[in-house]
């Protein structure tokens, strides 16, 4: 079982245990399913449209189309994956996890100007 920084708990059964109660979590084939009616990002289906190293992370503007919050935009903040990396891959997930098969963000920023100033100087602050 373990518990996020926004306090709520995964259960090994998929279960989610928060303030509001328990539900269950979707299956990766509804999250990503062609209809995507949640507006989650399906992490085969982006472009990204802007990046920069800052020592040995990377900051970068993703675009997923078929997410609906700010226009499917989003600023993800890696460590130790170079530019090459990130443009080979085939799937981008924005989500936080601990996968050893893909990168996973260490941190999400606003996709504003403001965010991307914020992600840079996290970015300066973890050298």
């Amino acid at each position: 079982m373990g518990m996020s920084f926004m306090g709520s708990r995964c259960t090994s059964d998929g279960f989610n245990r928060d303030a509001g109660g328990w539900s269950k979590f979707p299956s990766l084939g509804d999250m990503y399913s062609s209809a995507n009616l949640s507006g989650n990002p399906k992490p085969d289906n982006y472009s990204i449209e802007k990046y920069e190293a800052v020592g040995d992370s990377l900051v970068v503007l993703v675009h997923y189309p078929d997410c609906k919050n700010y226009e499917g935009r989003k600023i993800l903040v890696f460590k130790d994956v170079s530019v090459k990396k990130l443009l080979s891959l085939r799937l981008l997930d924005p989500h936080f996890c601990n996968s050893t098969t893909h990168p996973s963000p260490v941190a999400r920023f606003e996709p504003t100007k403001r965010g991307w100033q914020y992600a840079i100087s996290f970015c300066n602050c973890m050298q």
